[in-house]
């Protein structure tokens, strides 16, 4: 999708995905197929939505040959947000269970899809340490390039602070950064493993991390204590890798 002919952004909380409208499958060139989304009955667009604010914890994932897109996980905390974005799963699996046999060729049940061959899109962490992480898909390059802002603050003319938002690139993008994120709804792809969707990031508006410099005194034979915010910081980027239900990237397929 070109960004002129792009469906207007809507707040998510004011889409209904139960309206969605599922088109038929088609196959793509990579063996699996597609099966595009219109907003509802009477509006012939791909839904274009507007999140809340989230946390990058991990930043950009590392390229992948010839691949222009990269995942970002990001940390959702809403609870009306994270709550949409599993309803639109359940309503997914809903609508393929009914159509199984043209999917999969036999009858499935919900139960058995949801648990079995679906990709839920925000799924709780195996050990419940952190937040439900939700992938959503930067596009690098292209035609179809994810457009990327900073928030900076500034002093107006009556001399008040205030924030603005200004153009940028993908290098505003670091480990625990706020985002606002608009994303496309890809539909739903299918493989021979599974199905799922894909949001795929068309803006996103971020508040740079504030880089935090250590003390540097001199002649003091005293240590500096962490606090638990520093603890939490280092075991985020250092040590666990976000959460990965399909134990690898088969949505980069379709």
């Amino acid at each position: 999708m070109s960004q002129s002919k792009q469906s207007p952004a809507r707040v998510y909380s004011t889409v209904d995905f139960k309206k969605f409208v599922h088109k038929e499958p088609r196959r793509n060139n990579n063996g699996g197929f597609n099966s595009w989304i219109d907003l509802d009955e009477n509006t012939k667009e791909t839904p274009r939505i507007q999140w809340s604010e989230c946390t990058a914890k991990f930043g950009l994932s590392e390229p992948q040959e010839g691949s222009t897109r990269r995942n970002l996980e990001l940390s959702v905390s809403n609870p009306e947000m994270l709550e949409w974005i599993r309803g639109n799963d359940q309503c997914n699996i809903k609508h393929v269970a009914a159509n199984s046999a043209t999917f999969f060729k036999k009858d499935l049940s919900e139960e058995v899809l949801g648990q079995t061959l679906y990709r839920w899109s925000a799924p709780d962490h195996s050990e419940k340490k952190y937040e439900p992480l939700w992938r959503v898909k930067v596009v690098m390059s292209g035609k179809s390039k994810t457009n990327f802002f900073r928030v900076e603050e500034e002093i107006n003319d009556d001399g008040e602070k205030e924030n603005v938002i200004v153009p940028s690139d993908s290098s505003v993008l670091t480990p625990w950064c706020k985002v606002l994120p608009i994303t496309v709804l890809g539909g739903l792809w299918f493989v021979s493993k599974g199905f799922g969707t894909t949001f795929n990031c068309t803006d996103l508006l971020v508040w740079p991390a504030e880089k935090k410099r250590k003390g540097d005194f001199v002649g003091l034979n005293m240590r500096v204590k962490k606090t638990k915010t520093d603890d939490s910081a280092e075991e985020e980027q250092d040590g666990p890798e976000p959460y990965n239900p399909d134990n690898g990237n088969t949505d980069e397929l379709v």
